[in-house]
């Protein structure tokens, strides 16, 4: 077993999900992100990502876990944070006056915007028509 399982589920990819999750939360005009759209996007786009991508990922995945004690000044994990102060948080880390940190906020926001567009849930509350399944012959390309 890897050191980052714990019960079979990659810690970081969990990590990288709910800091996806929270760059784009429901509100009442827009519908969010239902959670195993989140969790099955997140596995599949890392599976096929480059190591590049996956280190910024997991480096955005960790900003944003660590750096609530700079944003909303609450000495919590940013999974530990109530829905509130989250938002403050997510709000917060996109306006930070240091680059990595807004740019560790953009990549979050970036995946979760594409993982908000292909949910089956969003695109019929926006009366869009449902995406058809990837046939995944990218990968076979290359």
């Amino acid at each position: 077993m890897r050191v980052s399982q714990v019960n079979g589920v990659d810690t970081m990819n969990w990590l990288t999900q709910r800091g996806v999750s929270a760059m784009l939360p429901a509100t009442d005009a827009l519908a969010g992100i239902a959670p195993e759209t989140v969790r099955v996007f997140v596995v599949r786009l890392m599976a096929e990502s480059t190591w590049g991508f996956k280190v910024g990922m997991w480096v955005s995945a960790l900003m944003w876990l660590i750096t609530p004690i700079f944003t909303v000044f609450a000495p919590l994990p940013a999974v530990l944070l109530p829905a509130g102060l989250a938002d403050r948080h997510a709000s917060r880390m996109a306006r930070h006056r240091l680059y990595l940190v807004r740019q560790c906020a953009g990549l979050l926001k970036l995946v979760a915007g594409m993982a908000w567009a292909i949910d089956p849930d969003v695109r019929e509350r926006m009366t869009l028509p449902p995406l058809a399944d990837d046939p995944g012959e990218w990968m076979k390309a290359s």
